[in-house]
């Protein structure tokens, strides 16, 4: 999907201003290396503001989830996660991200890594690779604060 100036320039100031860039670290027993999955997500008190993004995205294998007033918020908050296929093929269009250019960076080699390796057949990582992915992870925690 080709976004158009509009499209961009409006996910791009969402994800910059509400949003997260992030790899997802699960663990797997046995000591096996762990699985890494990349989310883009936008949180926002308004709801028709995410339905928008859900919009401009396709609406594709993603979710819109309402967490209620609680403990993490005052108010009701709603959060748009990007599906892994909207990531890939939207957030290489979002070179104009400011605050979160470093992650959109680190994200899309972690993308390139990964599609090496599906590119390839190969069911795991290299060494090399795994080790990277290992840095990507960590400096994307570091620049979501440690989140």
């Amino acid at each position: 999907m080709r976004l158009s100036e509009y499209e961009r320039g409006y996910l791009e100031a969402a994800i910059d201003s509400e949003g997260s860039i992030r790899l997802r670290r699960q663990k797997r027993g046995n000591n096996q290396r762990c699985t890494y999955t990349p989310e883009v997500s936008i949180t926002n008190t308004n709801g028709e503001f995410l339905w928008k993004i859900a919009e401009i995205c396709g609406n594709t294998g993603t979710w819109i989830l309402k967490e209620p007033a609680g403990r993490r918020s005052k108010k009701d908050y709603w959060m748009y996660f990007l599906s892994s296929n909207e990531i890939r093929d939207i957030l290489p269009q979002l070179d104009g991200l400011v605050v979160k250019r470093e992650h959109r960076k680190l994200l899309l080699e972690f993308l390139n890594i990964q599609n090496n390796r599906l590119r390839q057949h190969r069911k795991s990582y290299t060494d090399e690779e795994y080790a990277r992915i290992e840095e990507i992870y960590w400096k994307l925690r570091e620049l979501n604060g440690g989140v």
